[in-house]
């Protein structure tokens, strides 16, 4: 590999660890009034302090048993696998 492949290789895996790092940054807050859109069922009960849940990029929690497709929110249907991705366009116009 050439020294320019070498150093697009390398910002192109900054970027990605970055953008990967922000989103696990993310937080989601689940309280005891929050509900899944799917069974309507709440993530805090009695008989549990929680309940595995999955979360959108809207916010939308649904429980890990209810989640069907892990790309389109239950809530809003709205498709997140067609949203262009950091991870995958790394190298894109906003490059560094």
């Amino acid at each position: 590999a050439t020294m320019l492949e070498e150093s697009l290789s390398s910002m192109a895996y900054l970027k990605t660890f970055g953008a990967w790092a922000n989103e696990r940054m993310r937080k989601v807050t689940i309280t005891s009034d929050r509900a899944c859109p799917k069974c309507n069922r709440r993530f805090v009960d009695k008989d549990a302090m929680s309940k595995a849940f999955a979360a959108y990029p809207n916010e939308t929690c649904v429980h890990l048993q209810c989640k069907e497709d892990p790309s389109i929110c239950p809530r809003t249907g709205l498709c997140f696998a067609d949203n262009l991705s950091v991870y995958c366009n790394a190298l894109g116009p906003s490059a560094m």
